[in-house]
């Protein structure tokens, strides 16, 4: 099967879980229609002035606010009391619905500055921003007077302690307990993504936690590179094979970015593309692509575990990817190795997942679990992934005590530990 095709049906299968039915539309007509770009980045760079909007700082002791520019001039230290200054807080949104429309980045996380609030009519500058209560830093974000010792004449709006109560009607954001931190949706944002999609703005400190990217696995190999390995049947009655590769072709594509709330789950994310405008002023996809060749292990599953199942490809994905984190969770923990050196491919025509060393030709992180010479798969691994099906929380489906990983590409969506049974026996 061509690899395109093996890219499709994977992303077919992430559709109603991963992807909404329009992201997972968006992406194979981009594909189909050869208006999508495969591209290997080759070099990373970083700045603070650009359109993601990060580029003030703040004091977390006296609460001021500073431009990038001027904080870089003071060694970021903070112009009204000496202290070191922080990354500032962003408005970030919480969906309760997906947009049926892609926004860029730039359009959801926003400035401080943007909230109606931030700024000062009396005294033509900006309020200062600290937290009310210690105890709930972020729920507890308040606008505070600039000029605190009242020097300036006394101002209605500032209360006892400093803050300013002056509130403007707000349309999202996060509801304090004094009201202070809320944010207007800007007219252009809400034209974007429709008036009736639900959503509201929380502060968060920037970090990797607001942007996930959604990565995809394909893989592929040739027979003589493959050396096929004893198990236990008792432990893995539902595993047909498994073959260490030592070739083993991964292909990695980053299809999109989630963009929400820190904590917030997938669902309440909503897909970013990388697009590009053409010289005809079509717009272009760009789909951050990786090839490796390294060494790995391919799992097949046997057939009548997908009978019932056979033409649902998201059901099928559901069934491999749970699989692949049993084998997935264990691997670091045998070969000594931090979880993000190891990676996975499902194959869904197939019904195979590929586990692999993260790095080209590999580190021999898969080989630990191997003996080459009598062809067999570590037998004290095999126990830790008969493990899998049970949960030290008891939780419903999956979770970080069972089958989470950190370095999932389909960010531990479609996986449910009670899929092992019948794939792995508890002993």
């Amino acid at each position: 099967m061509p690899l395109v095709d093996k890219l499709l049906k994977n992303i077919e299968s992430m559709k109603g879980s991963i992807l909404s039915g329009w992201e997972a539309g968006h992406i194979t007509n981009r594909i189909k229609d050869g208006m999508a770009e495969f591209r290997v980045p080759e070099t990373v760079s970083c700045k603070f002035e650009s359109d993601y909007k990060i580029g003030l700082f703040w004091c977390p002791v006296c609460g001021a606010i500073l431009h990038w520019q001027e904080a870089g001039k003071r060694d970021f230290k903070c112009a009204k009391c000496g202290s070191e200054l922080a990354q500032c807080y962003v408005f970030v949104p919480y969906f309760y619905d997906k947009p049926q429309r892609a926004p860029h980045i730039s359009d959801l996380i926003l400035l401080v500055w943007q909230d109606e609030n931030s700024y000062c009519t009396t005294l033509k500058t900006h309020k200062h921003l600290k937290r009310d209560d210690r105890e709930r830093p972020v729920e507890s974000l308040s606008w505070f007077c600039p000029d605190p010792s009242g020097k300036r004449g006394q101002c209605k709006n500032r209360d006892a302690l400093g803050f300013c109560n002056r509130q403007h009607r707000a349309w999202g954001g996060m509801q304090t307990r004094n009201g202070h931190i809320r944010l207007y949706k800007p007219r252009a944002l809400l034209s974007m993504l429709g008036t009736s999609i639900p959503f509201r703005y929380s502060p968060a400190l920037p970090s990797e936690g607001l942007t996930r990217a959604i990565q995809i696995g394909i893989h592929s190999f040739k027979e003589r590179d493959a050396q096929e390995l004893n198990f236990h049947g008792m432990l893995l009655p539902g595993v047909e094979s498994i073959e260490y590769v030592r070739n083993l072709l991964a292909l990695n594509f980053s299809l999109a970015v989630a963009v929400g709330f820190t904590t917030a789950p997938l669902y309440s994310r909503t897909a970013v593309f990388n697009e590009e405008e053409d010289s005809e002023g079509r717009k272009r996809l760009v789909i951050l692509s990786r090839r490796l060749n390294t060494r790995g292990l391919v799992i097949r599953l046997k057939e009548a575990l997908f009978e019932e199942i056979a033409d649902d490809p998201a059901a099928t994905g559901k069934l491999l990817h749970t699989v692949s984190h049993a084998f997935l969770k264990h691997l670091p923990l045998k070969a000594g190795l931090e979880p993000n050196e190891f990676y996975e491919s499902l194959d869904v025509e197939k019904r195979e997942i590929a586990i692999y060393d993260n790095q080209l030709g590999g580190i021999g992180g898969v080989e630990t679990v191997v003996d080459l010479d009598a062809s067999e798969l570590d037998s004290d691994y095999q126990h830790l992934i008969s493990e899998s099906q049970t949960c030290d929380l008891d939780c419903p489906s999956a979770c970080k005590a069972c089958l989470y990983i950190e370095n999932c590409g389909r960010l531990n969506r479609q996986l449910n530990r009670h899929l092992l049974e019948g794939v792995i026996a508890s002993e």
